[in-house]
């Protein structure tokens, strides 16, 4: 793709065709909040050169159509450069995204489309990624890994391999699961769980977070009644969806967060898209930590 810069009328075609179908909506009594995301940027000069145009044909839209709206510009972080850089970057973007897989092509070098050819070779002749899940169980074995940490479909995996079986009985004392913020529901399957249960006979223990959050935002305790969530790091709102203001405790909302410690890739009242509540009452655990109670996906449209 070239860059967007050379081109500047494709910007101001896509912005144009955009702001022109919200202001005919608001027009017709409806409510509608464009938000521009301009992709692949690595430099905040970039964005604040396509975030003036945006906001031009934006200004032009409503004086024409004889309409207000409100809008947002921010950008997707699917570049090295751009997660690197991305507290600059923050200074022009009104919202970010992050182009996970897109990230994770360019930081590798390695296309989808033909990662096949040698990934196997990678895997199995020079072991420059991880082993496959049958040499995975066998260490399992010889190293007496007593605690596994997952995707339920990775761990289950495991579990029903019949290689599994050398993995001595009692040895895994407990497992933590975390779901991709990719599926449908952001809550480990109950099934999921029993089946690991039934397998290893060990406490199976849940953990929320998204990809954007890094090391995840909130884990299961021995009471089983909620997530932890790890307030060192992160900083957790529940929202109402349509208005984005904050509300009670208690009540269920969607769920925000804020980075605190991160330089690269900061969020700032990240919307999950996930909803979830407060819970007030104390956890049997006896910890301090505040708690979230159960998960679940958000409907869109």
């Amino acid at each position: 793709m070239p860059p967007r810069h050379h081109f500047p009328e494709i910007t101001e075609m896509q912005a144009r065709a955009i702001f022109e179908a919200a202001a005919n909506v608001i027009l017709m009594g409806k409510k509608v909040s464009p938000e521009i995301m301009i992709p692949l940027v690595g430099h905040v000069k970039e964005l604040a050169h396509q975030s003036a145009i945006v906001r031009r044909v934006a200004a032009e839209v409503m004086a024409e159509k004889k309409v207000k709206f409100k809008y947002l510009v921010g950008t997707m972080i699917e570049v090295p450069r751009g997660a690197l850089t991305a507290d600059e970057i923050a200074t022009v973007a009104e919202f970010f995204s992050f182009g996970t897989n897109d990230l994770t092509q360019t930081t590798l070098g390695v296309s989808r489309d033909d990662a096949a050819r040698f990934l196997t070779p990678y895997v199995k002749e020079y072991e420059i990624y991880a082993k496959d899940p049958f040499e995975a169980i066998r260490e399992i074995a010889q190293r007496r890994v007593d605690c596994l940490i997952g995707l339920p479909s990775q761990v289950l995996s495991i579990a029903r391999q019949k290689e599994a079986s050398e993995i001595p009985p009692g040895q895994i004392k407990g497992v933590l699961l975390s779901p991709d913020a990719c599926m449908k529901s952001p809550n480990v399957s109950a099934a999921v769980s029993n089946e690991l249960r039934r397998i290893w006979n060990c406490p199976v223990f849940h953990h929320y977070g998204t990809t954007e959050m890094g090391f995840g935002g909130g884990v299961e305790c021995q009471a089983c009644s909620g997530y932890h969530l790890r307030e060192a790091d992160l900083y957790f709102e529940i929202i109402a969806p349509d208005s984005g203001q904050t509300i009670p405790q208690g009540e269920l909302g969607e769920i925000i967060v804020t980075t605190l410690t991160r330089k690269g890739m900061p969020l700032v009242r990240y919307r999950t898209g996930h909803r979830a509540r407060f819970l007030t009452e104390p956890c049997q655990c006896g910890t301090m930590l505040r708690r979230m109670g159960k998960v679940k996906a958000m409907k869109r449209g």
